[in-house]
């Protein structure tokens, strides 16, 4: 998979502006030298920080969220038992509402 190589073409993602260009360059410069070593991990931009500082702090925030969480999976789990084959037609606020019972509930009882 091929990715566009211009830093105009991620600019939207926060902190990655144009201001950063040298250090982009820096980077690209990085994995050109690597010649198909593993890029773009933790311990890559861990290694990049001195070359990249401002680079590597972005990378490693993203990097560094979670792909999933337990709060994530019984969030889909409370979902899933507001959102049944039986209640399709709830309106945007009931099910907001329902949503706030499931959310709030403790070992599956409301208090």
């Amino acid at each position: 998979m091929s990715f566009p190589r211009e830093l105009k073409h991620y600019t939207s993602i926060p902190g990655l502006g144009v201001q950063l260009q040298a250090q982009w360059d820096l980077y690209h410069t990085a994995v050109q030298e690597l010649c198909g070593e593993p890029v773009g991990d933790l311990s890559f931009w861990c290694g990049m920080r001195t070359r990249t500082p401002a680079l590597a702090d972005i990378a490693l925030t993203y990097l560094s969220i979670p792909t999933n969480s337990v709060d994530a999976e019984r969030s889909f789990s409370a979902y899933n038992n507001v959102l049944t084959d039986k209640r399709h037609n709830l309106t945007d606020e009931n099910t907001k509402r329902l949503c706030g019972l499931y959310f709030n509930a403790v070992n599956g009882e409301l208090f």
